[in-house]
């Protein structure tokens, strides 16, 4: 790897170190503060990861397990208080009618891969040391967002981002509202930002090396199963894949990119595309196979239209940095980090998608790419939804959050080389961090 400093062991040891524990210390901070059940989910996510040593996945038809309902009734759901609090008195959870979804799961679409990784930070710290199971699975947010910062870090050094950018700009997603909701709570949303970065890395690796495919494709495999959404990313490395043998070979070399040839880009993209897509497929059919029952009737179902289709095209790009926040939901100075971040992104992809003028780049497909994604993923993902679930919902923003650390690294990439922006990346990027660490959101 090729870094302009002199002391590789600071900036390949020592540096990511940092990254990590802060990233750490942040899920630590926030989810020692949690008082109740995050709305977001969290209750079924508690049952599947309470299942995983005896079922090893949670299948359509299940009905909810004693301990998530306990949860529910004795600490509550944040925005919805205490369901069937007397049970709380009790400990008879039986009452179906009494929780969410009539006592059935909604999680059954997805694969354990998350939920074993939760278990894994949870069993072992309540039978060491008596963490509560709960808060032990929602410690598993510091493998996803340390994986997250760390992996987008050396994806920037390896494009040859000036140190301080590459360390700091990372350091954003610490700071996004999509981070607090997703890593600090029991949350599939956590694997979308490692997703967005390790896809990221490996992109860039594979265009470095000009070979090794099958990394980049099994990256897609495991973020697609880890959570379907987590596919736009996907998608985006593919067409980033797809035109690389068009790329002008001076601002390829500047950044260390092999050539390649057409016949590996659009085999290479045709593999990274397809074979998840397959995984998916498969799964699927197993989810069908094991099925017990009907799925939980979740009550969100909206009309499938063209008019709702379209008002999903700006809700990625709008939205991915809140999580289920909004602006007026939080203090003012944490909606300054979800209002510049979200300039940020997009000002760092439309700059990006301009910079090749009339050739093609990497700089100028990864914007532009990010852009034609972040668009009209939200819409063909609620298609998708529909053929899955059965049933189309309007979609949430936090969806769209594998994006978050490849428009980030765009904004690194483009913003980075101009001394100006180099002080405003760096700035906000310790504002965003600094202002994580306080209570913004403490329920």
């Amino acid at each position: 790897m090729k870094v302009l400093v002199d002391n590789r062991w600071f900036v390949l040891v020592v540096i990511p170190i940092i990254l990590a524990l802060i990233s750490s210390a942040f899920v630590v901070n926030a989810a020692q503060r949690h008082t109740q059940v995050s709305p977001v989910d969290e209750y079924v996510y508690i049952d599947y990861t309470a299942k995983i040593p005896e079922q090893g996945v949670v299948i359509l038809g299940d009905e909810t397990g004693d301990l998530a309902r306990e949860y529910i009734s004795c600490q509550g759901v944040a925005g919805y208080g205490e369901f069937n609090p007397d049970a709380c008195r009790t400990g008879d959870f039986s009452e179906d009618e009494e929780y969410p979804y009539a006592g059935k799961t909604a999680a059954d679409i997805y694969t354990p891969l998350y939920f074993a990784v939760a278990w894994a930070f949870a069993a072992p710290l309540e039978a060491l040391i008596g963490v509560d199971f709960l808060d032990g699975a929602r410690l598993s947010g510091i493998l996803w967002l340390s994986s997250s910062v760390v992996l987008l870090y050396f994806a920037l050094l390896r494009l040859r981002v000036q140190l301080v950018v590459s360390a700091a700009v990372p350091l954003m997603i610490v700071g996004s509202l999509a981070a607090w909701w997703s890593t600090t709570f029991l949350s599939t949303d956590a694997t979308a930002l490692f997703a967005g970065s390790l896809l990221f890395y490996v992109l860039v690796w594979y265009l470095q090396k000009g070979q090794g495919i099958w990394l980049v494709t099994l990256a897609g495999i495991l973020s697609t199963l880890l959570k379907f959404q987590n596919f736009m990313a996907v998608a985006l490395v593919a067409s980033v894949i797809l035109v690389a043998a068009g790329f002008e070979r001076a601002s390829s070399e500047a950044l260390g990119l092999r050539h390649l040839t057409w016949k590996q880009s659009i085999r290479g993209a045709s593999l990274v595309l397809i074979a998840p897509v397959v995984a998916q497929l498969a799964w699927m059919l197993i989810r069908s196979a094991l099925a017990s029952g009907s799925g939980a009737e979740q009550g969100v179902a909206d009309p499938l239209s063209i008019p709702a289709l379209l008002g999903e095209t700006t809700k990625f790009i709008g939205g991915m940095v809140w999580g289920a926040s909004t602006a007026a939901s939080v203090p003012v100075f944490a909606a300054v980090v979800g209002v510049v971040m979200t300039w940020l992104l997009v000002g760092g992809a439309v700059a990006s998608s301009l910079s090749g003028g009339k050739g093609v780049t990497f700089e100028s497909s990864l914007g532009y790419f990010w852009i034609a994604i972040a668009t009209v993923a939200a819409p063909l993902l609620g298609v998708a939804t529909y053929f899955m679930a059965g049933f189309y919902f309007s979609l949430p923003a936090r969806y769209g959050i594998s994006l978050l650390p490849i428009g980030l690294a765009i904004a690194a990439i483009t913003l980075g080389r101009n001394a100006i922006w180099r002080t405003v990346l760096v700035a906000f990027a310790l504002y965003a961090v600094g202002v994580s660490f306080f209570p913004v959101l403490t329920q």
